[in-house]
């Protein structure tokens, strides 16, 4: 007999929804750490620009890739948590692969529950811009070019921390709707195979 009243579980899909959060939090490091000006990944994108343009674009190519890696892992380690932390077992099943499809929907939301701020913080980007470009039809650029390079810096560090974001968020989404309808299939095939077998 299936046991639907359990006390811990809202418990555990506020856990489910911190783990959620936290990898906003993961997401965002990751990022600064793969475009920050003093991070190695950009000081050797610009030390191969002193070679030759080829070796500087196969450097930005191998760090961008080596990048979504990171990512990818945070998400895949926020869904497997959040999946047996909500359902207490890995079984895709029943009751428990709907508590478990529930643990992950709540840490979508909570990955979701930073969008306000991070998309607050994209608008420095054209902000920028539109300084930088005021700058130039000014041409007061040579007074006010080490500021604006710094700002410019810290725009796409802002751009780029949206974009991870956005598809970190998208991800996380589209597993949960993904496992939802893999489970409604196991179950509906199940459900056949035991109706085949009544007969």
């Amino acid at each position: 007999m299936i046991n639907l009243s359990d006390p811990t579980f809202g418990l555990r899909l506020w856990f489910t929804t911190m783990l959620g959060m936290a990898g906003s939090l993961l997401i965002a490091i990751i990022v600064w750490y793969y475009t920050g000006p003093k991070n190695k990944p950009v000081k050797e994108i610009a030390s191969m620009a002193k070679g030759s343009p080829a070796i500087d674009i196969l450097a930005g190519v191998y760090w961008g890739m080596e990048s979504i890696f990171p990512e990818a892992l945070v998400v895949a380690v926020i869904t497997i948590l959040s999946f047996y932390i909500a359902a207490g077992e890995f079984n895709i099943l029943g009751l428990s692969g709907i508590k478990g499809l529930f643990g992950i929907a709540t840490a979508a939301l909570g990955l979701q529950t930073m969008a306000g701020i991070i998309q607050t913080s994209d608008t420095f980007g054209p902000i920028v811009d539109n300084a930088v470009g005021i700058a130039t039809l000014s041409g007061i650029t040579d007074e006010v070019g080490t500021s604006l390079e710094k700002l410019d810096s810290v725009g796409n560090i802002t751009k780029v921390l949206t974009k991870a974001y956005g598809m970190a968020s998208a991800l996380l989404t589209s597993l949960s709707i993904l496992f939802a309808l893999i489970a409604d299939y196991i179950d509906t095939a199940l459900e056949r195979d035991h109706t085949r077998t009544n007969w």
